[in-house]
């Protein structure tokens, strides 16, 4: 039997496509692995028939979408919405950025505490609360105005951690 290397290409798989910059990188570090010099046809087909890997959002803006998308917003006395009103707190001495609405409601910091460790969710660290701060300023300008059925899809091109479904108490 012949090796995949020493076959002709299938006809019906069309023109050969480029990879990524990602697949190339997927290989590259496949073949460093399996100590392979790169580039070679073996990584590069492996490379080529993964799946793309989803982005994952970042857990604060999850929390931001899939509270307008499931209504779950607390509505401000000026007329605007908070989603997630942020909060920053030390968890095993870690400056730590959590969410404070939960259901529609503000939560004291206690109980948000305690909703952000129970939701089982890797919420944003950083080593010093300056720099929490500042992520936190960036992360909130990302976060636009919009519709339940704008959140929802933005939710679905993005690889979901469920942070909702299991937090229900």
């Amino acid at each position: 039997m012949k090796q995949v290397w020493d076959k002709k290409r299938p006809k019906d798989l069309g023109k050969p496509k480029s990879l990524s910059s990602a697949q190339k990188r997927s290989a590259m570090r496949a073949a460093k692995k399996a100590g392979r010099p790169y580039p070679n046809l073996i990584d590069n087909m492996r490379a080529a028939h993964r799946e793309p890997e989803q982005k994952v959002m970042d857990p604060i803006l999850e929390h931001h979408y899939r509270n307008i998308a499931e209504g779950k917003t607390v509505k401000n006395q000026d007329g605007s919405i908070s989603t997630v009103y942020t909060m920053q707190v030390d968890i095993n001495g870690v400056p730590t950025l959590i969410p404070s609405v939960w259901d529609g409601k503000i939560l004291s910091e206690r109980d948000a505490t305690e909703r952000a460790l129970k939701s089982g969710v890797r919420w944003p660290t950083r080593e010093t609360h300056e720099e929490l701060r500042a992520y936190d300023v960036e992360l909130h300008k990302e976060m636009t105005p919009t519709s339940a059925e704008q959140a929802q899809q933005v939710l679905k091109q993005y690889k979901q951690r469920s942070i909702l479904s299991r937090d229900k108490k």
